[in-house]
């Protein structure tokens, strides 16, 4: 719903307003609902992501790393890019590769990390 406010003629949206009220009721009190207070709690018990990769992704990434080393241009032209990464991609998924790779961590399909 929108409010239209008639001393400065500005458009405002009640829920922003209602937001403003809650803040100062939290602020003035000094009180935190249980709803936020679990939120909070659960926002620090979140696990790390672990980006999974298939095993024709890890075919991918160790060919080309076995081929040509760091050289992102050189990898970017290679026949096996069918997708046509740029070499800073490249860069970003084999880094995020050898990140995998070196946690230890093993999918069902078989690659290892």
């Amino acid at each position: 719903a929108v409010v239209s406010t008639q001393s400065t003629g500005e458009v405002e949206f009640a829920a922003l307003s209602e937001y403003k009220d809650t803040q100062r009721e939290t602020e003035e009190t000094g009180k935190e609902t249980e709803v936020v207070r679990k939120l909070e709690e659960q926002s620090k018990e979140t696990a790390p992501v672990i980006r999974h990769f298939s095993p024709a992704e890890c075919e991918l990434w160790e060919g080309l790393v076995s081929d040509h080393g760091s050289d992102y241009k050189a990898m970017a032209r290679d026949k096996r890019n069918t997708h046509q990464h740029t070499p800073k991609q490249i860069r970003r998924k084999i880094e995020s590769y050898l990140t995998f790779k070196n946690s230890g961590y093993k999918t069902k399909m078989g690659c290892v990390g």
